[in-house]
Formats: structure tokens, C-alpha cells, sequence
């Protein structure tokens, strides 16, 4: 047994094994990802042979990222920022594409908000008009589906996500109408990556789901740089920061249209510098407007002050004063800090 266990702790040590066990891992999700759809969304219902056929899909999508994964390990240059932030992005695709449309966290009312913006609309407007297919995809997908393990709707007239597909593309090849779409969200700053992606989108005449799929790649991207900057600062607990960057919940939102992913990002560079071994002026000012554009939105952002006592001040010498202590300079960040949350809050 002590013999075995020995051959086995020798086979895991080579990289050609360790690749191996995570494509058998990466097929395993893909075949989960197509059951998770059929039980929670109905998807392919009595239609014989539509789950092997999503499955090679699926799964030969799944094999095409991971393949650029290994790829980028082996020929990207040895920098863990550019690593960290391609890793993100190609695992956050899964994402982007697995969930269904509008089914994140009020995803409705972001996309509205980020297409009001792509649009050219920054300013908020609670009588906005939006374009029918626009309102048609707010119409045929709406949120927060919950259908039984059996695959009954909550009641009879609720589409699966399957016949929301079919819907919202017969209704807009009918011109059909639908009521018009509202939503509540007022910021700005945090829809620019999503507006980015819907501007492309309008710009090459794309509909309104395509619009939606192209501001989560769009979001998804920004969270991946956003990341990459994070890895290149931090100098401690690195391998903790970017495990919680990629994990699966992280990136749901990331490849989504919430704004969640701009704040988790910030969240990460406020963190990593922090950790960090340096501290200048230009990330002094990076960490007070990660804390100003983070505190804005969500006031639990306040969590995060205590590591301020992490950052590696020291005495600092002043001519012809009195030197200034660490404790003096981190007193100096955390006003700093409040200050800009107040400034932009206003």
C-alpha cells in the first residue's frame, strides 16, 4: 500500500498527469452544466437527442478553453498579472454563455441601466424609452426561474428558458409589442464596461440579446484586468486572493451585467494593495478611489478599513519636524479614504 501511494504521489508530480485529470474535470462540468439546465430550466424537453447533442456541445466548448488555458501557462511570458487576468477571463466565458439570459441577481435592471448608458443616456431618466426588442427580451426572460426537479412550471403559462428563445425571437421577427421596460438603477460609473459592450453591439446593428451577451463578456473583461492589476501589486497571501477572484461565485457575477463585478474588482485591488510591499503615492490614490467608487455603492465596504493597518508604513523622517509615525500615515489614509467615499457620494 506504501508502495502504491509512492507511485501515485510520483505520477501527480508530473505536469502532463495533473492537465490530464483537470480535461476529465472540465468534461465533468461540462455534463453537469447541460443537467443543471434540463432540471432547473426544462431545456430540451421531450426533444430526443437534445441532451447528447448540447453535451458534445457543451463540452466541446469547454475543451476549446481549456486548451487556450494550457495554452497561455505554457507561452505566455512568466508574468503572474497577464496570467491571473487571461485566466479569469477565459473562465469567466463559461459563465458569460452558462447562465441563462437576465437569470443573475437582478440582471434586469442592470442591463436596462447599461444599455441606457451604451445608448448614449447618462444622465438617468425614470420615463426612458427603450427600443421593443429590448423590451421584448425583458418581456420573454424574465427572472428568477424556478422550475420543480420534474421539470413542471410554477404555473402553466411559464415558458421554459427554451420557449423564452423561441419567443423572444418570434415576436421580434412579428414585430410584436411589449410594455415598456423601467428600471430603478441611477449610477453611472459602474455600467461603463456593460455600456461599452452594448455601444459595439449597436454599432453593428445587433439585437437586443446580443447587446445583453456582449455587456457580460464586456463586464466580465474589466473584472479580468481589474484582477490582473491586483495580482501585480500583491506580494502576500497572493494565492489567496486570486482563488477567491476565480471562484466560482466571483466570476457569476463578473459575466454577468451587474455592476458587482467592477466593485469585487476594486474590492481586489484594495485588498492587494494592502498586502502589497510598497506604498507610494500613486497607490495611495488608487486604494482611495477603490474605496470611494466601492463605498458609494455598498456601505459594508467600511469591513475593509481595518487593513489599512497592513500596509507597510514606517517612520517617516521631515525637515525640521517631528517624524511622522506609521500610525500618523495610516491615520492619514483612512481620512483619505472617507473623504473620497463622501466626495463621491455627493
Amino acid at each position: 500500500m506504501a508502495e502504491l501511494t509512492k507511485k501515485c504521489k510520483r505520477l501527480w508530480t508530473k505536469p502532463g498527469i495533473r492537465w490530464l485529470c483537470g480535461y476529465f474535470f472540465v468534461l465533468l462540468c461540462g455534463v453537469g452544466l447541460v443537467y443543471y439546465w434540463r432540471v432547473a430550466y426544462s431545456l430540451g424537453a421531450g426533444m430526443p437527442g437534445f441532451a447528447a447533442a448540447t453535451t458534445l456541445i457543451i463540452c466541446g466548448g469547454f475543451s476549446a478553453v481549456y486548451l487556450l488555458v494550457f495554452l497561455a501557462a505554457h507561452f505566455l511570458k512568466q508574468n503572474l498579472a497577464l496570467k491571473t487576468a487571461v485566466l479569469v477571463f477565459l473562465a469567466g466565458l463559461c459563465f458569460v454563455f452558462a447562465n441563462p439570459p437576465m437569470q443573475a441577481p437582478d440582471e434586469t435592471m442592470h442591463f436596462l441601466r447599461a444599455y441606457a448608458v451604451g445608448s448614449g443616456q447618462f444622465l438617468f431618466d425614470e420615463k426612458q424609452q427603450f427600443q421593443n426588442d429590448v423590451n421584448l427580451l425583458v418581456r420573454d426572460f424574465p427572472g428568477a426561474y424556478i422550475n420543480g426537479v420534474s421539470g413542471e412550471k410554477l404555473a402553466p403559462d411559464d415558458p421554459t428558458i427554451a420557449d423564452a428563445f423561441a419567443r423572444y425571437s418570434a415576436d421580434k421577427a412579428a414585430g410584436a409589442v411589449a410594455p415598456g421596460a423601467f428600471t430603478p438603477v441611477q449610477q453611472l460609473v459602474p455600467y461603463f464596461p456593460q455600456a461599452l459592450g452594448v455601444a459595439v453591439g449597436r454599432l453593428f446593428g445587433a439585437d437586443a440579446l446580443a447587446c445583453m451577451y456582449l455587456a457580460r463578456a464586456a463586464n466580465l473583461l474589466c473584472y479580468a484586468v481589474l484582477c490582473g492589476y491586483a495580482a501585480a501589486v500583491i506580494r502576500r497571501f497572493s494565492a489567496v486572493l486570486i482563488a477567491l477572484a476565480i471562484s466560482p461565485v466571483s466570476l457569476f457575477m463578473a459575466g454577468s451585467c451587474s455592476s458587482d463585478g467592477l466593485f469585487m474588482g476594486l474590492t481586489w485591488i484594495f485588498i492587494a494593495l494592502c498586502l502589497s510591499d510598497v506604498v507610494t503615492k500613486k497607490r495611495l490614490a488608487v486604494l482611495a478611489l477603490c474605496f470611494g467608487l466601492t463605498f458609494h455603492a455598498k456601505y459594508t465596504t467600511l469591513a475593509l478599513l481595518p487593513l489599512l493597518l497592513l500596509l507597510p508604513f514606517e517612520q517617516k523622517p521631515r525637515k525640521g519636524k517631528k517624524a511622522l509615525s506609521a500610525a500618523a500615515q495610516r491615520w492619514g489614509v483612512l481620512a483619505v479614504c472617507l473623504a473620497a467615499g463622501v466626495i463621491y457620494g455627493c
